[in-house]
């Protein structure tokens, strides 16, 4: 990864979703379908859509970790007995690059509106505006269409390659840092 000096540079460009799922299979398989439905969705050449499911154990890697700005995480990593402690902190302290989105999936249940609402206290809007949180395959899904949407340039030929390219230079800024050790 290098720092780009002009949009042109940004295309073609691969997405890649990352599931931090604590190998919750039917979360996996959930987001696997999504990306299926998604990825036939695509057009053009210049775009393409991935996906990778151990975030979770990536957690402390920030060279792969920073490098993935579609990030997709069960309720149950940030909630209750199976938290991942890191997780949460680096999601709070924004110890994230800042064009990354974060989509959170409520599992229905009995007390999921308690656990959406205990998501929403975490993770305000106002102050978190790229986490999303939602409780439906069809949430997920919209979500990981749009942001695809966003990032193709054969959709998006006026914002997407300056979108990428500003990622890709705040990734590459915060990769020199931990590189440097600061």
């Amino acid at each position: 990864m290098k720092f780009m000096n002009s949009p042109d540079e940004a295309v073609p460009h691969t997405e890649v979703m990352l599931g931090f799922s604590a190998n919750d299979r039917s979360f996996n398989e959930l987001i696997g379908d999504v990306h299926t439905e998604v990825r036939k969705e695509i057009r053009g050449d210049e775009f393409d859509l991935c996906i990778m499911y151990d975030g979770l154990r990536r957690l402390t890697n920030e060279d792969t970790l920073f490098k993935n700005s579609l990030w997709l995480i069960p309720d149950n990593v940030l909630i209750g007995t199976g938290a991942s402690e890191a997780l949460r902190c680096r999601m709070e302290h924004r110890n994230v690059p800042d064009y990354t989105q974060i989509v959170i999936y409520v599992e229905e249940s009995e007390d999921s509106e308690e656990v959406r609402d205990a998501l929403d206290c975490m993770f305000p809007r106002e102050s978190y505006p790229r986490v999303y949180i939602g409780s439906s395959r069809d949430f997920l899904i919209g979500q990981v269409r749009n942001y695809a949407t966003m990032m193709n340039p054969r959709v998006n030929p006026d914002d997407a390659p300056t979108w990428i390219m500003r990622w890709n230079n705040d990734v590459c800024r915060k990769l020199r840092i931990y590189r440097r050790g600061a």
